[in-house]
């Protein structure tokens, strides 16, 4: 169930609603998403193999037992019971009907806890869960998706090189429509996707970079420096959890869309504090292809060597990772 109450963006809902769906599979109960704060779910999502919708009327939901979970990390107390003990079975046990708030992403620490054999018999494996159950259980909607597939089939082709970039400037720069962006102080995201082109491209493919950024004038700036191997999806750009509704939807939609967009790449360079390019990322299930950057590093980063791809379980448990 959505947060009443500003708690995040896309990652960290996401996230914790995957998390939600694993501790429904290991406790044996249906699920239901009842996202409805800051805008309704099923306007933007939908469940491609389950019907997920929550009859929010049901008499059963309305007298649920509510765990909130927003915001745990450690050093909370409960933190070392969460995943290593029966703590939440036994919080469940007596209601039909259990509420799960969460903002954080437990699924990776899932498989070292107390729920590592019942995971492993369901036939899930830590390195892939995340990337499979975020494709089984939540797509866009019919019109969005067809507006994220040209371009996605089109980077996934064969003949094209494709390097996602994700450039995360910050809610206040997001929010500021008329804020002037210089590129420079992000060059060293452009040269290491040009260094991991020269490395890993085949000599008949074309090199393109899908760049996701904060800002339109940043996008804008990139394609005037680097020409047509910039792709970019024309949305707007904001963060969903601060604006009026019909703004949190279309952000929403956009964000949405760009993001399906990003997982269709070969090779993915993402901003190391935001989840937003990493759930991407995640989805893909493309090891060994993601390097995060921070905005102090420059252009001597080396991107073009096996040891510059970040492991995949810090990928997962950054940010708003698959874990926390």
């Amino acid at each position: 169930k959505s947060f009443p109450a500003v708690c995040g963006g896309l990652a960290d809902r996401m996230v914790g609603t995957i998390t939600a769906f694993l501790f429904s599979l290991v406790t044996d109960r249906a699920f239901f998403i009842d996202w409805y704060h800051p805008v309704n779910i099923e306007e933007i999502m939908y469940g491609p193999y389950i019907n997920w919708t929550m009859n929010r009327n049901d008499a059963s939901y309305m007298n649920a037992k509510t765990l909130n979970f927003i915001n745990l990390l450690p050093p909370d107390p409960l933190w070392p019971y969460l995943l290593n003990t029966s703590y939440v079975e036994d919080e469940m046990k007596d209601h039909e009907t259990v509420v799960w708030w969460s903002n954080r992403g437990f699924s990776w620490r899932m498989f070292s806890g107390y729920y590592k054999q019942v995971l492993t018999n369901l036939g899930l494996h830590q390195e892939t869960a995340f990337g499979c159950i975020a494709d089984f259980l939540i797509r866009p909607i019919p019109r969005l998706w067809a507006k994220s597939m040209p371009i996605a089939s089109y980077l996934a082709r064969k003949e094209i090189f494709a390097v996602g970039i994700q450039i995360r400037l910050g809610d206040k720069v997001m929010e500021n429509a008329n804020a002037t962006v210089s590129l420079e102080p992000y060059m060293h995201y452009f040269e290491c996707a040009a260094q991991l082109a020269r490395r890993h491209a085949l000599p008949d493919q074309t090199v393109k970079y899908f760049l996701m950024a904060d800002t339109i004038a940043l996008r804008k700036a990139a394609v005037r420096r680097f020409g047509d191997v910039i792709v970019t999806a024309n949305g707007t750009t904001g963060h969903f959890d601060i604006a009026d509704y019909a703004s949190k939807i279309e952000r929403l939609q956009a964000a949405v869309v760009e993001n399906y967009i990003f997982s269709a790449c070969d090779y993915f360079i993402i901003t190391k504090d935001s989840g937003f390019g990493r759930m991407a990322a995640l989805r893909s299930n493309h090891q060994h292809t993601v390097i995060q950057l921070d905005h102090n590093q420059r252009v001597e980063t080396r991107c073009d060597v096996d040891t510059a791809f970040t492991p995949w379980s810090e990928i997962q448990g950054t940010w708003s990772g698959a874990r926390r």
